[in-house]
């Protein structure tokens, strides 16, 4: 090997014996940069900023509490927030009010157009009935609003049975659904709402569930209907039907829902009234027993009343802002910039009611970021209920750290 080429080689050899150890400490640092950092499992609240709520002043103190109901409550069907309540966590009996359940898990269930055959069970439900009789089919619509219009206890342990093969059943699913929904003080032993051991609610998860039912378009439909002549599916029998719900008269803005009463529930009623572009959902229960029939009536326009006197739509507003920076792992940057895009939620406020905004993050971030990705959110809350969350995004990308760009940075600084 002639002598320059021999030097030339181990020159070659000696620098790269040199650059040995800084590669493999830019590959540990790579890997060291890249090795997640603990993250917590539930995000935690890094900042509070209850200066970029825009809030406007109310008017006076509410009503004093007239009601003659044993519970009762106003609930804001868009969001589930309460915004009256009286006794309205205890356990009360609900009478035919749980046909809004019934109602709304067979809408979910089924194809309106099924045909419903009668059972002996169905047909031997006591008064109020319909008088369908065993054997008879029906399309699931017209047993629909047979239940809600009026109330038929018949009709209802026939589309129970029609949807899960037996009341029981259908019981075990409506106490799942109510489950599903938030509503943990709420059990389902019969599809009409007659009396039981198991069978009972509360005001306040009552409320969720219409305020669930009213979502769908059908159950308002069906609720909203001053009256309807169905028949059976030979054309054996026909019959007129004409909605009970006295309150969809008394007031241009109800859209109906449910009443209902027996010996151990009383009078009860739910009611759902539009204001401001919302739905309202006012539940009464117990209130009054025979022959105080007329107390449900005079709570719910007592109920709605107050809410259109002491409530007011009013705009919450976030500001568009820089949050500022959260620590990265894996990334070429060791930090990430975050923020929030201009956001607002319309809800309906009374005076004095606390507003919070409340910033909850990661306490570490993993690379890559691209911009726009959500880490985090922005949670509103007025009285300690979240009524929505805004994201939290990151402003600029954060690509991962790469072996390669260890090797480049190393090369290009130690380079000949």
């Amino acid at each position: 090997m002639p002598a320059k080429e021999f030097r030339v080689k181990n020159q070659q050899r000696r620098i790269g014996l040199f650059l040995l150890p800084f590669l493999m400490l830019g590959f540990f640092w790579g890997a060291y940069r890249t090795f997640p950092k603990a993250q917590t499992a539930v995000p935690g609240m890094l900042w509070e900023d209850p200066g970029t709520v825009v809030l406007q002043e109310e008017e006076e103190e509410p009503f004093s509490d007239t009601l003659q109901a044993l519970s009762a409550c106003v609930m804001d069907a868009e969001n589930f927030r309460v915004l009256y309540s009286k006794a309205g966590t205890e356990i009360r009996k609900m009478a035919s009010t749980t046909k809004i359940m019934t109602c709304i898990l067979a809408l979910e269930s089924c194809e309106l157009s099924e045909t419903v055959t009668v059972s002996a069970h169905a047909a031997a439900q006591p008064d109020v009935q319909l008088s369908i009789r065993e054997g008879e089919e029906y399309v699931l619509e017209d047993l629909l609003y047979s239940m809600m219009l009026e109330s038929h206890n018949d009709s209802a342990v026939a589309i129970a049975e029609h949807v899960a093969g037996s009341e029981e059943a259908f019981c075990a699913l409506m106490t799942q659904k109510a489950r599903d929904l938030g509503a943990e003080h709420t059990s389902f032993e019969t599809a009409n709402g007659l009396d039981a051991e198991n069978h009972y609610t509360t005001a306040e998860d009552l409320a969720r569930i219409a305020a669930y039912a009213v979502q769908n378009e059908t159950f308002l439909r069906i609720v909203g209907t001053e009256s309807r002549t169905i028949q059976e599916i030979h054309g054996k029998r026909s019959f007129f039907l004409k909605n009970i719900d006295r309150y969809l008269y008394m007031d241009g803005e109800a859209l109906g829902v449910k009443t209902g009463f027996t010996g151990g529930a009383g009078y009860c009623f739910v009611g759902a009234t539009r204001y401001e572009g919302r739905i309202l959902i006012s539940v009464v229960l117990g209130s009054g027993w025979p022959p105080h029939k007329q107390y449900k009536w005079k709570d719910t326009q007592a109920l709605v009343a107050y809410v259109r006197k002491f409530y007011r739509p009013k705009q919450l507003s976030v500001r568009a802002q820089n949050l500022g920076e959260l620590p990265v792992s894996g990334g070429i940057r060791e930090t990430a910039l975050v923020g929030v895009s201009e956001s607002w939620s319309e809800e309906l406020l009374m005076r004095q009611e606390r507003v919070e905004l409340t910033f909850h993050l990661p306490e570490t971030l993993r690379a890559p970021l691209e911009q726009g990705t959500a880490v985090g959110y922005a949670e509103l809350q007025i009285g300690g209920v979240t009524c929505c969350c805004i994201p939290v995004v990151v402003l600029e990308p954060v690509p991962a750290y790469r072996f390669s760009d260890a090797v480049s940075g190393v090369w290009a600084k130690f380079s000949f």
